[in-house]
C-alpha cells in the first residue's frame, strides 16, 4: 500500500524506487525462488490441508489493492469491496492480487473478501485503513470474517498506546478477527518495524529466506526485515514465514505487472520479496487452525503461532519466535492464549501523527466566485481524512482555503465511539451511499475521492520487490 513518503529513492535489498514515476524495477538475482509446493512444506500447511483442514469454513478480509478476477482463485472470492477511486473492484495495482493468492495457496477452502482501497497508482491515507477496518469489523457477521491481513505500513513513530491506527487494529481483534499484519521492509537496524506491524496485541510477521528447498534448517533472514524493538520497547515481530522470491498470482495489466515483466512466472504466475508476502502466508495457517477449531479465540490463535514457532538462523530481533509451523499452532493454540495484561491504545493521538512521512492529496470540489466548478488538489495533512466533496451542490466556493474547508476532520472521539464499531448500527446500502450511525470522521464517500502521486517514496507497498 502507498504511504506516500518525501525520499526521492530507496534502494531495499536489490528492489529500487523511483521517485519521479512511481515505476518499480525488478533487479534479478541468484537466489532460487519458492513456488507454492515449497512454502506450502516449510510452513506444514501442506499436510495440515491433507488432514482435511484447509481453511473450509473460514473467511480472510485481505484490505489492500483489490484482486484481479483471475482463475487461480478457484471461486473463494466471495466479496470485493472497493473503498477506492478506482471504477471497479479488480486490482489496477496488482500488491492485492498477488497477497490474497498466498493466502489462497495456504488455506485453499478458505473464503476471501476484498477490500480494496487503492487504484492503479497504489496510494492510500491512514483514514482510509482506519475506514477500512471499521467496514470489516462491521461486516463481520454478514461474511464470516475470522482473519484479516494487512499487508502494509508507514514510518509513523507514534506510540501505539495513543495511534488512532493502532486503536482501530485493537477494536478489530477485540472484535473476534484475528489480525496479521506486515513487520516492514525497512532493513536490519533496530527500531524499524513499521505501523500498525507495531501493535503489542496483533500478530506482526517478519520474512524467512527459504533458499529453494523445503527444509527448515537452511531458513534465514534477509537483510529487509524489520527489527524490534518498536518505539514503545514492544519485540516486534512475532515470528516469520517464508518471504523470498515467494510465487503467487499475477494482475494481468496491472502497474507492477507492467513494470516488472521479468517477475512474471509463467502465464499465471508472479514472484516478490516482502514481509507484505510473510504475512498472508501466516494469515493462511491461521484460517487452517480457525477451520479446524472455529471455537478458538484471536488470542488464543496468537499464542499457538507463538509457542508453535520453530527457530532458524537469524537476528532474534527479526525472527521473533521463529518461522511458522501449521499444525503445531494448532496444538498450542488449545494449551494457552496470548496478550494477558498487554496495555491497550486509547486511540487519542493525532491523525497525522499515525501518518509519519506519508503524504497523498486528494481531489476536491470547489467553486470559484463567478460559479464555475473546479477541481483541485489538496494535501492530507493534520486531522483531514480521505472524503472530499463529490457533488456540485456541495461544493464551497474558493478562495481562502475552500479546498481544505470541503475536505472533513479526523475526530477520535467518534472514532472511539463503540457504536462505530457495533454491526447492528450498519446500514444496509452500499459503502459509498450509506451514512454512517456513529462515526463521522470522513468515511462514508471513498469510491468518489481521487488521489494524487506526487508524493513518491519509501513506502511498505514499494519496498516489496518484484522479482
Amino acid at each position: 500500500m502507498k504511504f506516500h513518503g518525501r525520499i526521492p529513492r530507496v534502494v531495499v535489498a536489490g528492489f529500487v524506487v523511483l521517485a519521479s514515476t512511481g515505476v518499480a524495477a525488478a533487479v534479478a538475482d541468484e537466489e532460487p525462488a519458492s513456488p507454492p509446493e515449497i512454502y506450502r512444506e516449510t510452513t506444514g500447511a501442506a499436510s495440515f490441508a491433507s488432514s482435511g483442514f484447509d481453511g473450509t469454513g473460514t473467511t480472510v478480509a485481505v484490505i489492500d489493492t483489490g484482486v484481479a478476477d483471475v482463475a487461480g482463485f478457484d471461486g473463494k472470492v466471495i466479496h470485493q469491496e472497493n473503498l477506492s477511486s478506482a471504477p471497479d473492484a479488480g486490482d489496477q495495482f496488482g500488491h492485492g492480487t498477488f497477497v490474497a493468492g498466498l493466502v489462497h495457496r495456504i488455506a485453499p477452502g478458505a473464503n476471501i473478501i476484498s477490500v480494496k482501497l487503492s487504484d492503479a497508482d497504489g496510494s492510500v491515507d491512514v483514514s482510509q485503513v482506519i475506514a477500512a477496518l471499521q467496514w470489516v469489523t462491521l461486516h463481520k457477521d454478514v461474511y464470516g470474517i475470522d482473519v484479516v491481513n494487512l499487508s502494509f505500513g508507514n514510518d509513523s513513530r507514534q506510540s501505539a498506546y495513543a495511534s488512532p491506527l493502532d486503536y482501530a487494529v485493537e477494536q478489530t481483534w477485540d472484535a473476534g478477527i484475528v489480525v496479521v499484519a506486515s513487520a516492514g521492509n525497512l532493513g536490519d537496524e533496530s527500531g524499524t518495524v513499521t505501523k500498525p506491524g507495531d501493535d503489542p496485541l496483533i500478530v506482526s510477521v517478519g520474512a524467512s529466506n527459504e533458499l529453494g528447498t523445503s527444509f527448515r534448517s537452511d531458513d534465514t533472514i534477509p537483510s529487509f526485515v524489520s527489527r524490534g524493538p518498536t518505539q514503545d520497547g514492544i519485540a516486534k515481530p512475532d515470528l516469520v514465514a517464508p518471504g523470498t522470491h515467494v510465487e503467487s498470482l499475477r494482475a494481468p495489466g496491472s502497474t507492477i505487472d507492467v513494470a516488472n515483466p521479468l517477475a512474471r512466472v509463467g502465464t499465471d504466475g508472479f514472484r516478490g520479496s516482502g514481509t507484505s508476502f510473510a504475512a498472508p502466508i501466516v494469515a493462511g495457517v491461521a484460517a487452517q487452525v480457525l477451520g479446524a477449531d472455529p471455537s478458538l479465540t484471536p488470542n488464543q490463535v496468537k499464542y499457538g503461532l507463538l509457542h508453535g514457532a520453530t527457530a532458524i538462523n537469524g537476528d532474534p530481533a527479526a525472527m521473533g519466535s521463529g518461522t511458522v509451523r501449521a499444525s503445531r499452532t494448532l496444538t498450542y493454540a488449545r494449551l494457552g492464549s496470548a496478550n494477558a495484561g498487554v496495555q491497550r491504545s486509547a486511540g487519542t493521538g493525532s491523525l497525522e501523527g499515525a501518518r509519519g512521512s506519508a503524504k497523498v492529496e486528494v481531489d476536491t470540489l470547489v467553486r470559484t466566485p463567478a460559479g464555475q466548478l473546479t477541481e483541485v488538489s489538496v494535501p492530507l495533512e493534520g486531522e483531514r481524512t480521505a472524503e472530499a466533496v463529490t457533488e456540485a451542490v456541495d461544493a464551497p466556493v474558493l478562495p481562502v482555503s475552500a479546498a481544505i474547508g470541503a475536505l472533513d476532520a479526523f475526530d477520535n472521539q467518534d472514532l472511539r465511539d463503540p457504536e462505530g464499531w457495533d454491526a447492528s448500527h450498519w446500514g444496509a446500502g452500499n459503502w459509498g451511499d450509506s451514512q454512517w450511525a456513529a462515526s463521522h470522521w470522513g468515511a462514508s464517500h471513498w469510491g468518489a475521492s481521487h488521489w494524487g502521486a506526487s508524493h513518491w517514496g519509501a513506502s511498505q507497498w514499494w519496498a516489496s520487490h518484484w522479482g
